[in-house]
């Protein structure tokens, strides 16, 4: 078969002797592969037998094509025939005659088709997905339409587990395209749980060899993103680092971090035997040998592994270089480090060493049960040196005992104030540890320890037995300055827990002059040029940084407070505007104190917000403290977000005040502790938080919790057409006539005969008529205050 050109078709003049005439020159011309050319014709034909309807004889002749196609070279130069378009054809001609193509032959649209139309219970449709998570060939938005419609069937059309595995299978997708995955599905992955997490890891790891670098780098930053969600590390980590393929997308570090998501010892324990099992190498070379040193955790696989390093280095003659220098993150306490260096033993020596860096490391992560074990391991190899060469082990086993102690204070500190255990116990010991500091014993507790007893005691209201302990130690320099307030502070705090408390007490003034000292430095710390006198007096005095760490560990709620009204004092003393007041607690304690202070107005109040931001942290209601406590540290709070403007919030404050002050609604918002508690003052700042909101008609409202009743701003509020707020969806909240009475008119004016209708009903009701004796009507205000709040509540603190 050759295929003529234009230059076949032009005339050719007769030579001599040849028949009359013209003639085309078919001469030399190309030849057309048969393949092709067959192809080419099959498919013409199928095309004209569709357009005749004789669509048996089109499928024969577009089978014919589709096999002769499948053979063709790339871009064939005399067949013009698509491949999408051939299959098209096919596929319709095969659907009418009846003659369907095997399922794994067809293209991966139409399996998809018929796994969501055809299959029963979408079989198949997982292999589907799972072959375009790599090829990106489906739409994305059939992939979307299968999750949504899974979400919406029925359970008895779909197998279990379906919609989370179709869930995993567009997230992967997702990540693997450079996309935003969904965001509702880490709350999918908490539903599925510890099996879900294992479905989508394994759906991961068996892509991963077929993925390139930049999708590697996609999958990692997916993992660590969605570890950071609420609720899903305990889930997704443990078999995280159980699956070998995926935890070499990690560093050790990076690990570290991830554990600190979850918060149970047991899943930690879990996670870290994953580890080991994943990482770990029972014997071999030294890099695996110091792999296994740097990721164990357990403490027999550590002693074992301890064991064959020191016996390496002994073979090898190689110098007894520090364990320590394995990992540049790995650290000890000073004196610690300093007794080790003693120790002649080099085995005890790098056992003790690891143990007590590994138990550090696990600190940073809130492990605490498996740090007072490898703390518990490192005691068992002190005591063998002991029994041994005695030398510094008995120094190093009391330091080993009130490092363990510090961790137990940590433990304790941590879970307050939601424990059960009052301390009394860690109290004991703490007070045996300081008693160390008489210059009668030879090993010394460092500042860490000593602080950490010191705010055990605290926290335990052992207060008198911090002031006796302490008054007769010699204190090491670096915790001078942070006596320097503690003293006054639990002298200030026994005093006022013992109900007797007066401005004229000296603890009161000493803790003001304290406070102010140090507030002072910190304002002209960043101004003025240090000398060498100056730097010593700075040395002496605490850094606001420094007040703020020991805050930070206080979990007692009489300190708080005083440090609270102390600072809110400080505040409303150096603002001199009492419009612009914040609240404070116990202001009379700081009356006629001086204010001879260069502390900058900015500076207090962000210690003032840190401290209040810490107390309601861990203090949110009156579970733990009193109820004039906790409604006090919520209506400081508020009143600062009111004077910088943050509206919105300083009303959720202002509200949560309300209902602690009430219990929660369970006793009358208007009775007098709860207007002792909370005031007129913070009702009128509601209204205008509101007003600034838009929410005229809720201000408007809360007028009516004044007394008296504020007319003029109710009635302004109620005539503005601006607000946000539907007027009429809080008729139900009112109670007071001459409002009702206001807004009747008005709608009455306006023509609006539905709302006026509407109020006309609430003005109807027997408990609200002026006419009733006062036990009705305050019964009936108190029914409609509380359904203002909660309207209130729904809104703002939902």
């Amino acid at each position: 078969v050759c295929a003529p050109t234009a230059t076949s078709f032009s005339l050719v003049v007769p030579g001599p002797g040849a028949p009359k005439g013209s003639t085309h020159n078919f001469i030399g011309l190309p030849e057309v592969p048969l393949d092709q050319f067959k192809c080419q014709v099959h498919y013409d034909l199928g095309l004209f037998h569709f357009v005749a309807e004789h669509y048996n004889d089109s499928f024969h002749h577009f089978t014919q094509a589709t096999a002769l196609f499948a053979d063709l070279p790339a871009n064939p130069k005399h067949c013009n025939v698509q491949g999408s378009t051939l299959q098209a054809y096919t596929n319709s001609c095969s659907g009418i005659c009846g003659r369907s193509t095997p399922v794994p032959q067809r293209s991966l649209l139409d399996r998809f088709m018929q796994a969501t139309s055809v299959a029963p219970n979408y079989q198949g449709v997982l292999e589907v997905l799972g072959e375009d998570d790599l090829s990106h060939s489906l739409p994305r938005y059939l992939r979307h339409k299968l999750q949504v419609d899974l979400m919406a069937a029925p359970p008895h059309t779909t197998t279990q587990g379906l919609f989370f595995q179709v869930c995993c299978h567009n997230v992967v997708r997702s990540v693997l395209e450079g996309r935003v995955w969904e965001p509702s599905f880490p709350g999918h992955l908490v539903t599925a749980g510890k099996q879900g997490a294992l479905y989508l890891l394994q759906l991961l790891s068996a892509k991963l060899s077929q993925l390139t670098s930049q999708q590697r780098l996609s999958v990692h930053e997916f993992l660590v993103t969605l570890n950071l969600q609420e609720g899903v590390s305990g889930a997704l980590v443990p078999p995280l680092m159980a699956t070998a393929s995926l935890a070499s997308l990690f560093t050790h570090q990076q690990m570290i971090d991830m554990w600190q998501g979850v918060e149970e010892e047991s899943q930690a324990k879990i996670m870290r035997q994953a580890m080991d099992v994943n990482h770990g190498v029972e014997a071999g070379d030294d890099a695996s040998l110091t792999w296994e040193l740097i990721h164990s955790h357990e403490p027999v696989a550590l002693r074992r592994a301890v064991t064959r390093y020191t016996s390496s280095l002994q073979q090898q003659g190689s110098s007894y270089k520090d364990i320590l220098d394995l990992n540049d993150k790995w650290d000890i306490p000073v004196p610690i480090r300093i007794t080790l260096v003693k120790i002649p033993s080099t085995l005890h020596r790098f056992l003790i060493s690891i143990f007590v860096a590994k138990s550090q490391e696990l600190l940073q992560s809130k492990s605490w049960g498996e740090s007072c074990d490898l703390l518990d391991a490192a005691l068992k190899a002190c005591g063998e040196v002991a029994e041994g060469d005695r030398g510094d082990g008995p120094r190093l086993y009391k330091q080993l005992t009130w490092l363990k102690l510090s961790h137990n204070i940590d433990k304790w500190i941590t879970a307050l104030p939601h424990t059960d255990d009052g301390g009394s116990g860690l109290a004991s010991e703490a007070k045996l540890c300081l008693m160390s500091l008489n210059g009668r014993e030879e090993a010394l507790p460092w500042t860490a320890v000593i602080s950490r007893c010191v705010m055990c005691l605290v926290n335990a209201r052992d207060w008198e037995g911090v002031a006796s302990i302490l008054s007769g130690l010699q204190l090491p320099q670096p915790y001078l300055p942070p006596m320097a307030i503690l003293r006054p502070l639990l002298a200030a705090a026994h005093i006022l827990d013992s109900g007797n408390a007066h401005h004229s007490e000296p603890p009161f003034a000493h803790l003001w002059q304290s406070v102010v000292t140090i507030l002072d430095h910190a304002a002209c710390a960043p101004r003025k040029p240090t000398s060498s006198k100056s730097s010593d007096r700075q040395a002496e005095v605490l850094q606001l940084s420094e007040l703020l760490e020991l805050v930070y560990c206080l979990k007692e709620p009489t300190c708080l407070s005083l440090l609270c009204s102390l600072l809110g004092s400080l505040y409303n003393k150096l603002l001199g505007e009492p419009s612009a007041e914040v609240h404070t607690q116990h202001s009379h304690l700081w009356l006629n104190l001086p204010l001879c202070t260069e502390a900058d107005l900015n500076t207090v109040r962000e210690t003032l917000e840190a401290v209040v931001a810490h107390a309601i942290k861990f203090f949110p209601g009156a579970d733990h403290v009193s109820e004039a406590t906790a409604t006090s540290w919520h209506m400081t709070a508020a009143d600062l977000s009111y004077s910088t403007e943050e509206y919105h919030t300083a009303l959720c404050l202002y509200l949560t005040a309300v209902f602690i002050a009430t219990n929660y609604l369970r006793s009358d918002p208007g009775d007098d502790l709860t207007v002792m508690l909370v005031g007129d003052r913070a009702i009128r700042r509601m209204v205008r938080c509101c007003m600034n909101l838009g929410c005229y008609t809720q201000a408007g409202l809360l007028c009516q919790f004044v007394e008296p009743i504020d007319y003029s701003t109710a009635l302004c509020c109620l005539q503005d057409r601006s607000g946000v707020d539907a007027m009429d969806a809080y008729y139900h909240c009112l109670w007071d006539v001459t409002l009702i009475e206001f807004i009747i008119n008005a709608h009455q004016k306006k023509g609006e005969i539905h709302r006026r209708d509407a109020a006309l009903k609430v003005i109807g009701q027997l408990e609200i008529n002026s006419n009733n004796n006062e036990e009705i009507q305050r019964e009936a205000a108190k029914v409609r205050k509380h359904r203002l709040l909660r309207a209130l509540a729904k809104q703002y603190l939902s």
